[in-house]
């Protein structure tokens, strides 16, 4: 994803005086994801730099920092409509951290959805008379780190979805080794159980429930996505084990389509099985892949061969090129695990099947502003701020 515009203009360079010294260490390559940590990390870069202009660097003059001030109405901290340098700073240094303004600090934290430890997530509830929808977040991390707390790295997100009628969970999940496949989207699939099962007191449609992630998470969201409904009504231990895992529709964000190592390693490429595959199924050597136990569980793992025809319609988004494939030897794995391939393979199953599937990568990006319209569409919103406007 990236943002409004291409970038600095012409004059934002002459007003730092970019020399070659400032960029002895050759092209600045960023890559942008859905946090727009990049894009912070550029603001930060270009108010490093000396200015030599008498005129202060504002919101007023800066076009980077008028569209911050824009979308980020927050940082400007003494409320006068300008944002400076000083409150660029400030405000950069706290999404970096994590750290979210007092308008946007989540309802409910540390919900507990399940009795493991790491059965937890917050709640954002959007101000709303009558039931809103519901989008779950899921967290990436390679099924070995992360954590709920991700999403405030991406304040827009939550104050977008806010803004339009949308309430917001962000859970955590079990976590490999300990924890391998299926573990971590069954508690994924439980999270959305138990978001149902509080659809009254959370004010929530429980017929309007969507899901995203990213890396990780976005795996593990469009997996749910295509099984059947994982809903056990008889279960007469678990009330929340009775209610729908379905989705309305599913946001992906460098996500995986397949998890078995020796299909990646021909549809996507590289030279070696990497160690993320053994933990996350708990296997202990190459030949375990190899089985027949587990090749079955390897193709249970790959959401790309379950898409049928009463699947929900997704968003997948990628920052990464769409080159040749299979990659050669040596790739990094980063840019294999997050290749959009894996989006254009799952694309052509989901056409086939006569499912919506949008893909964007890094020569057809997707912006934020086109995940908000899509949500919106999905969930039966209108994509303006009336929703917002009337609370």
């Amino acid at each position: 994803m990236t943002p409004n515009g291409a970038g600095p203009s012409r004059s934002i360079v002459m007003r730092f005086n970019l020399s070659n010294h400032h960029l002895r260490s050759g092209a600045l390559h960023l890559c942008v994801n859905a946090s727009r940590v990049a894009l912070t990390l550029l603001y930060a870069i270009l108010l490093a730099l000396p200015a030599h202009a008498e005129e202060a660097v504002t919101s007023q003059n800066n076009p980077m920092m008028a569209w911050r001030l824009k979308n980020f109405p927050w940082a400007d901290r003494d409320g006068d409509g300008v944002l400076t340098q000083d409150e660029l700073r400030l405000h950069l240094e706290d999404v970096r951290a994590g750290r979210l303004p007092k308008q946007l600090q989540p309802t409910y934290e540390e919900v507990r959805y399940g009795p493991h430890g790491l059965q937890k997530l917050d709640l954002w509830k959007a101000p709303s008379d009558l039931p809103t929808p519901l989008l779950i977040y899921f967290h990436g991390g390679g099924f070995m780190g992360g954590s709920k707390q991700g999403i405030r790295s991406n304040p827009r997100l939550i104050q977008d979805c806010l803004n339009h009628g949308i309430s917001l969970v962000s859970a955590n999940y079990r976590l490999a080794p300990g924890n391998p496949f299926p573990t971590p989207m069954k508690d994924g699939a439980r999270a959305i159980q138990y978001v149902r099962s509080r659809a009254i007191g959370w004010n929530v449609d429980p017929k309007r429930i969507a899901a995203m992630g990213t890396s990780a998470g976005a795996n593990m969201a469009i997996w749910i996505a295509v099984q059947d409904d994982m809903a056990e009504p008889d279960n007469k231990h678990d009330p929340v084990l009775k209610l729908s895992t379905r989705l309305a529709c599913v946001v992906a964000i460098n996500g995986q389509t397949f998890n078995d190592p020796v299909r990646i390693r021909q549809e996507i490429g590289g030279d070696e099985m990497p160690r993320i595959a053994f933990q996350f199924f708990g296997f202990t050597s190459a030949e375990d892949f190899q089985t027949t136990a587990g090749r079955e569980l390897c193709q249970q793992a790959s959401a790309i061969d379950f898409v049928t025809p009463d699947d929900p319609p997704m968003l997948l988004s990628y920052n990464g090129e769409l080159d040749a494939t299979p990659l050669p030897a040596k790739t990094p794995l980063q840019k294999i695990i997050h290749h959009p391939r894996f989006g254009e393979l799952f694309k052509q199953k989901m056409d086939a099947a006569g499912v919506e599937c949008i893909l964007g990568y890094r020569e057809a990006p997707i912006r934020h502003e086109q995940i908000i319209e899509f949500l919106c569409d999905q969930l039966r919103l209108e994509p303006d701020l009336t929703a917002a406007k009337k609370n």
